[in-house]
Formats: C-alpha cells, sequence, structure tokens
C-alpha cells in the first residue's frame, strides 16, 4: 500500500524518507491506542444485547415443563420447544409469539413467574399444548416467518399474536430469524406471497454477509482479509472479541444519542410510514394463511401502561388500534383490545436510557400479577375462538 504521493522532482529524497517514518510511527502509535481500547474495554464479560433495555429490577423468564422448555427464542432454540411438544404427545398446539412482555417480569419475586408457564397450565386443562416464542423488539414480518416454520412442525390449531405499536416501527428479520427461511417448506410457503418473497430475498442476499467486510464481497480483498481475520480470531482473545465490543459500543451510541437529543421513554414516537404498512402487510399475509390452513388466530392490542401520558401521538395510536381491528374482523380473527388489562400499580421502571443518572417509566413491561391477569384473558380468548368453531361444525350438521 501506497503510504504518500510525492513529487520526486521537488522534494529531496532525505525529506521524504522522513516524511514516511513520520507516518509509519503515527499508524504504530495509532495501533498501540486502538490496542489499549481494546484491552480496557474488553473484560471478558458477554453483555445481553437482546435484553439491554430491561430495568434490573426486570428478569427475563423462558420457562420449562418436565425440563423441556415450553418458551423459547427464535432459530436458535425453536426446535427444543418442538421437540418437548412433540415428547409430550401434543395433538392440537397453541402458538404464542410475542416481544420482551411475554418474557420480563418486573420486580419477580420467589416463586413469580411470567404468563407462558401459567398460560400452559391453564391450557393443558383443555387438552392443548403450547410454545411460545418471543424476542426483543419483535416485529410482525418476523412473527410471520416463525409461524409459518411452527405450523409446518407441530400441530399449530391456534395463533396468538399481540400488535405492538412499538414494534411496528422496526422492519427486517434479524439474522436468528432469518435462519429459518432455510427450512424448505417454509421457504416454499413464504415465496408464496409478496412479502413473503420480499423477506426471502433480505434474507438471501444478508446470508453469510460478514460485517467486517462487508461492501468487498466477492473480491480478492474479501478472501484475504477474511483469512487474516479468522486466523487472529484463533489467536487473538483481543481480536475475538470484536463483536462484544462492537456491540458495547453501539449501545453507548444509542445512549449517547437519547442524551443528546433528549429522548425519553415519554418522547412521542411517530410512525414510520413505510415499516407500518410492511408489518401490517405481513400481518394480512399471516392470518390469510391462518385462515386457509384452519388455525384460528387471536390478534390482541398489547398491554399498555397507563396514568400517565402515552408515549405515542394519539390520533397516530388510535388509527393503529383501528387498523389492528380492521385486519382481524377482514381474516376471520378474534381481535381482543387488552391495552387496559394490566393496573397502573404493577408496571415497573427501568434504566436511563440515556448517560443521565437515574430510572424512567417502563411502558412495556410489568409485574408477575399482570402477567397472571394476561394468561388468564388469553385462556378465556383460546375457549371462546374454540367453542365458537365447535358451534360452527354443530350447526353445519345435517
Amino acid at each position: 500500500m501506497k503510504l504518500t504521493s510525492f513529487d520526486e522532482g521537488s522534494v529531496e529524497p532525505q525529506e521524504s524518507g522522513r516524511a514516511v517514518r513520520i507516518e509509519f510511527m503515527a499508524m504504530l502509535m495509532g495501533a498501540a491506542l486502538a490496542v489499549l481500547g481494546l484491552k480496557l474495554a474488553g473484560t471478558g464479560e458477554q453483555t445481553n444485547f437482546e435484553d439491554a433495555a430491561l430495568s434490573r429490577e426486570s428478569t427475563a423468564e423462558y420457562a420449562s415443563v418436565d425440563g423441556r422448555l415450553i418458551h423459547c427464542k427464535d432459530g436458535r432454540d425453536v426446535d427444543i420447544c418442538l421437540a418437548g411438544s412433540k415428547a409430550r404427545g401434543a395433538v392440537r398446539s397453541v402458538l404464542w409469539l410475542g416481544n420482551s412482555q411475554v418474557h420480563a417480569v418486573n420486580q419477580q419475586k420467589p416463586g413469580e413467574t411470567n404468563a407462558p408457564p401459567i398460560l400452559f397450565r391453564l391450557l393443558s386443562a383443555r387438552g392443548l399444548d403450547l410454545i411460545t416464542l418471543t424476542q426483543p423488539n419483535a416485529n410482525l414480518e418476523e412473527h410471520y416467518v416463525l409461524f409459518e416454520y411452527v405450523r409446518h412442525h407441530s400441530p399449530t390449531r391456534v395463533l396468538i399474536l399481540p400488535a405492538v405499536f412499538d414494534d411496528m416501527r422496526e422492519e427486517g428479520l434479524r439474522a436468528d430469524v432469518a435462519i429459518l427461511t432455510k427450512d424448505p417448506e417454509t421457504r416454499v410457503a413464504l415465496e408464496r406471497t409478496a412479502v413473503g418473497a420480499m423477506l426471502l430475498r433480505s434474507a438471501q442476499a444478508a446470508d453469510g454477509e460478514n460485517i467486517d467486510t462487508k461492501g468487498i464481497s466477492g473480491t480478492p480483498q474479501e478472501k484475504m482479509e477474511s483469512a487474516v481475520n479468522n486466523w487472529l480470531a484463533g489467536h487473538s482473545e483481543l481480536w475475538a472479541s470484536r463483536p462484544e465490543l462492537r456491540g458495547r459500543f453501539l449501545l453507548s451510541l444509542f445512549f449517547a444519542r437519547n442524551m443528546i437529543f433528549g429522548i425519553k421513554p415519554t418522547t412521542k414516537r411517530k410512525v414510520i410510514r413505510g415499516r407500518y404498512e410492511a408489518n401490517f402487510a405481513a400481518l394480512k399475509a399471516t392470518l390469510e394463511v391462518a385462515r386457509e390452513d384452519g388455525i384460528k388466530a387471536i390478534l390482541y392490542i398489547a398491554p399498555l401502561r397507563g396514568g400517565v401520558e402515552i408515549p405515542y401521538e394519539r390520533s397516530e395510536y388510535e388509527k393503529f388500534k383501528l387498523d389492528v381491528a380492521r385486519i382481524a374482523s377482514s381474516y376471520g380473527a378474534r381481535f381482543a383490545n387488552l391495552e387496559t388489562l394490566v393496573p397502573d400499580n404493577l408496571w415497573g421502571m427501568k434504566p436511563n436510557t440515556s448517560l443521565e443518572e437515574g430510572e424512567e417509566l417502563d411502558f412495556m413491561h410489568f409485574q408477575a400479577a399482570g402477567h397472571g391477569l394476561l394468561a388468564t384473558r388469553l385462556d378465556d380468548l383460546v375457549g371462546e375462538v374454540l367453542a365458537a368453531r365447535g358451534n360452527r361444525k354443530s350447526s353445519a350438521q345435517p
């Protein structure tokens, strides 16, 4: 690599050599500072970036029954939940998809749990099995892919799906969801819809993309840099810790951005139109598939903290609820507005999302008693949709 460009006719060889030495020393100093930064930042600890916004008082819990997971995340462990359902001899399953509201318990006390194991026990009395899959900030495009994968590998009879206004601002598939598009049956199913085909193209484009060599894919430089990166990762603890350090750096940028622009939980979050429409397209595809496959769908507005001004533009939030209700009606899904289900006193606080001290209102996560209320209400809704289906079958008899 050529470090500098000199006009050989006007620069003396001695001056040229001095300039090269200065730049070389600068490079060495930069490398030394970089290593020092890695050393200071690399404590060897692994950060849970998924639930980084959870309060110190909130606990993420993924329940098991008889030593088998009933509550999983995504492509990393979904097959474990499916295997557990099969081992239990499930003939009718309920699939509950959601975000961190489902798996996080605020101010959890010994013996308390979140909603999935409570709902599991309630549904068991109805002869139903339950699989729950949740990811922080999960969007409806991801729910669509997870639904397609699970319904092809379990006897799914009911789908429970929350509509969360915050998550309508998210889009795309994270890697641990995108991996499921490699499943042949899931892939064929997604190809049938415009939004599914788009998600497949996006997943394929991102497949195998290395963040360290992004932008030089397919070039000789990529091969060389990948080889060097792989060697360093195997011989240097600092080099291998780059993903952890990169995550911490981006998390710090997130907190700094919030501080600079004064963004707080109470700051109004506005609709991002393109993402809003893309998520609703995925929702429509999900409900259409459920209807075609004879799967009863329950679509609910997620509980939201009351007693304070909501962090959304009121008109946009009201339109969102109307849009969800309209789509549910169009596809024969059971709609339920559970916005006010959890009383104000059962919500908690969370860490400051800027660099300031103190805690902030948490509009997403509540205490165990709130989880009990949610599980009980969802059990009632499952009973209603199954009873309605049974009544229709009876009325159709001659």
